[in-house]
């Protein structure tokens, strides 16, 4: 149920730098819930959120040392009930030896939550996709916040931006034409096939082609889809967007705008895997987070230092959401919350360090 007008609490995360107290690991953590009045959790979120990023001040405590406090997130805003309270009241705190969302081996694991959002409708081109999502999160009354992440699935991105198109306008190729009758595919779907591909990778029995996109994905179809078009969908196709990190910027960009807020956006789509049956979701764009993770010279569990592993943070999270949302439920956003991902800290690449280097390439 949304809750309109009154108080909400606030859950925080703090972390103190102590640079001269080892005993504490150079740093400290603290849990702290602060109370704020809105017309409703949007608002309370904005609230939430600025007081996070006007937190940081450094004093001497009591036995000289210097330390520095600062809000590292805002977990959650939950609504009251009670009238009778003013702003930035700390109604609770507590001192921590580890950072709360981080997996402990004596205490609970890390929470990550997956909210799938109702409300989204029937996309079509030139729809603004940042309003629509803003006006779902409004409707089910969630705020949002700088660290949570959005993951659109690239069918609406593309619906949006026009990228359908109508079968009937297809003049097939004689090559398209031979491989369609050749395997029994619609020529003008192979045709499209053939037109977004950077470079045809493999024509297989049984019809499916495995091309390189002018993006560097390689994929089957070069993405070319008919599955969930819309009202005709049978006639229909969607192509890939032709810049899928630049509609993840724009799709952040705009609910910074309408929502108070700039999270992390990945758009993602459904790939197969060389070597494995089953398809899971990949990031195929994205604003706002390393989509990497190098662990390479850091230790493992038992001290040993990785020397290879980096980790495809950005395709976990679109594989997971695709977990929460299915196939054909008609959610095409999930927002995913409390889990500590990286912002780029110089230039956004989007997506791009997720695609192989050629040169690396085992199997050309």
């Amino acid at each position: 149920m949304t809750h309109t007008g009154g108080w909400f609490a606030a859950e925080l995360v703090l972390e103190a730098e102590i640079p001269d107290e080892p005993d504490f690991g150079g740093k400290l953590f603290e849990r702290r819930v602060v109370l704020f009045a809105g017309r409703d959790e949007t608002e309370a979120q904005r609230k939430a959120s600025e007081y996070c990023q006007g937190s940081e001040h450094t004093y001497e405590n009591e036995y000289g040392a210097r330390v520095t406090w600062r809000c590292l997130r805002v977990l959650a805003v939950t609504p009251l009930y009670d009238d009778e309270l003013k702003d930035g009241i700390e109604v609770y705190s507590e001192l921590l030896d580890t950072e709360p969302g981080a997996a402990t081996p004596n205490g609970p694991g890390r929470v990550i939550q997956l909210i799938t959002l109702d409300g989204i409708p029937e996309v079509s081109p030139g729809d603004d996709l940042g309003s629509l999502i803003a006006a779902a999160l409004g409707a089910a009354g969630i705020g949002l916040s700088d660290d949570d992440v959005l993951v659109v699935t690239q069918k609406i991105v593309s619906k949006a931006e026009g990228r359908v198109v109508e079968l009937a306008s297809v003049q097939p190729s004689a090559r398209a034409v031979e491989w369609g009758e050749r395997w029994g595919k619609d020529p003008r779907q192979v045709e499209l096939v053939l037109r977004e591909s950077a470079e045809v990778v493999r024509m297989a029995e049984g019809g499916l082609i495995i091309s390189r996109t002018r993006h560097g994905l390689v994929c089957a179809n070069a993405g070319v889809d008919l599955s969930n078009t819309g009202r005709g969908g049978a006639e229909r196709a969607t192509l890939l967007p032709e810049d899928p990190d630049a509609s993840a910027r724009v799709i952040r960009e705009r609910l910074g705008e309408l929502a108070g807020a700039r999270p992390a956006v990945i758009v993602s789509d459904s790939f197969g895997r060389p070597w494995r049956d089953g398809i899971t979701d990949v990031a195929i764009g994205a604003a706002g987070i390393e989509v990497l993770a190098d662990l390479r010279g850091t230790p493992d569990a038992d001290g040993r230092e990785l020397h290879a592993t980096v980790v495809a943070v950005a395709d976990e999270l679109a594989a997971a959401s695709e977990l929460a949302a299915g196939k054909s439920s008609g959610r095409p956003v999930v927002l995913v919350r409390g889990y500590p991902y990286r912002r780029p800290t110089g230039e956004d690449r989007g997506a791009r360090p997720l695609i192989m280097d050629r040169a690396r390439d085992l199997f050309p």
